[in-house]
């Protein structure tokens, strides 16, 4: 895809794959967010969850496609490699949202004290 030639099907693929990643993703973490809370504010939850995901797609919308129209030219090779830059910085744009998703559920173990530690103190009935 980066040499100007266009495999169709490949692009499928790749769209096919991603879009759904995201669907199940967006409905996990959906999910995930209203079972949290409790049901007074699951609706509201829901609510803030669904427009900041929308505000966050707009932003990434003007941000990469500004990106791609300051890359290219008047050719074609130019619209080639401007495609290849954007296509590069999702690329690490992903990598970066999984390090940090990563990190945020999965604290490091000094954090967290042994699971006897924490349930020595609690009193039976």
């Amino acid at each position: 895809m980066f040499s100007g030639r266009h495999p169709e099907p490949l692009l499928v693929l790749l769209l096919g794959v991603g879009g759904f990643g995201l669907g199940t993703s967006f409905s996990a973490m959906l999910d995930h967010l209203t079972a949290a809370a409790t049901p007074r504010y699951a609706a509201d939850i829901s609510g803030v969850f669904t427009t900041s995901m929308q505000i966050a797609g707009a932003i990434g919308v003007a941000s990469f496609g500004t990106l791609y129209l300051a890359l290219t030219g008047t050719d074609a090779a130019s619209a080639t490699k401007a495609f290849a830059a954007v296509t590069t910085t999702f690329a690490l744009a992903t990598l970066t949202a999984a390090a940090l998703a990563y990190g945020a559920t999965h604290p490091g173990h000094e954090h967290r004290a042994p699971v006897r530690a924490r349930t020595a103190n609690v009193k039976c009935r």
